[in-house]
């Protein structure tokens, strides 16, 4: 067996220091922290929530929504029943999402059920609606062809040019 040229020591010297670390200068600002929002923005959660997610995005994810139903064959014989959503339904969908991170239970089905207490998810969606959209919801246009390579699924048999 042939002999290393140098040994743990002498590679663990050759390694070298770190350079020294000056941290950049902070200037103290001596204000309170508030929230900044556009002018005659209520507060209350629905108006800040539909800061971030517009009508137009509902509108938009419920197009993509049915069009990706359709094209997975939604309500045809053995796929059970669908209905076309809306932009309302698919903000009830999120939101339902929303509490059920903050109210966890062990499947989401017990949202539903009584075994836990009464929610208010089986109020607003049924189970089935909600299990529908889960299944189909599309963000974006099952169409589009992703503009990287590496936004390609496993599945894609097309050729990178």
């Amino acid at each position: 067996m042939p002999q290393p040229k140098h040994t743990r020591v002498e590679l663990i010297d050759t390694i070298p220091l770190p350079p020294e670390y000056m941290p950049l200068p902070h200037r103290q600002i001596h204000r309170h922290p508030m929230l900044q929002l556009p002018p005659h923005t209520n507060r209350d959660s629905s108006s800040l929530f539909t800061l971030f997610l517009t009508e137009a995005y509902f509108e938009i994810i419920a197009a993509n929504t049915n069009r990706y139903a359709e094209v997975k064959e939604a309500g045809r014989a053995g796929n059970g029943a669908w209905e076309q959503t809306s932009s309302a339904e698919i903000k009830v969908f999120i939101v339902v999402f929303i509490y059920m991170g903050v109210v966890c239970l062990p499947a989401y089905e017990d949202y539903w059920s009584s075994k836990y207490g009464k929610f208010i998810c089986a109020n607003h969606i049924t189970l089935n609606c909600f299990e529908d959209l889960k299944r189909y919801m599309h963000i974006s246009d099952h169409k589009l062809k992703p503009s990287s390579k590496y936004l390609h699924s496993k599945s894609d048999n097309s050729k990178d040019v």
